[in-house]
């Protein structure tokens, strides 16, 4: 499988969109992102259709998200 790296930091919704779904459709199955990105969104929305679709199946996607240290506290832990 190819990978492919998320980095799109505070892009519009459409351009996230556009280049998660061309990553998939291309064959890339690694979604590197994070809270900080603020695209998780749009890149969920994008795995719910291909998903939903039957192009892209869960078990072959490797989805990476990073916590921040603003998100973990002594009560999480």
């Amino acid at each position: 499988p190819m990978y492919y790296a998320c980095y799109i930091r505070q892009s519009p919704k459409e351009e996230v969109r556009t280049a998660v779904r061309t990553a998939l459709e291309a064959g890339y199955r690694h979604i590197d992102t994070a809270y900080n990105y603020k695209n998780e969104d749009a890149i969920g929305e994008v795995l719910q259709e291909l998903l939903k679709s039957g192009k892209v199946k869960r078990e072959e996607l490797c989805i990476v998200t990073k916590v921040t240290r603003l998100s973990v506290t002594a009560k999480s832990q």
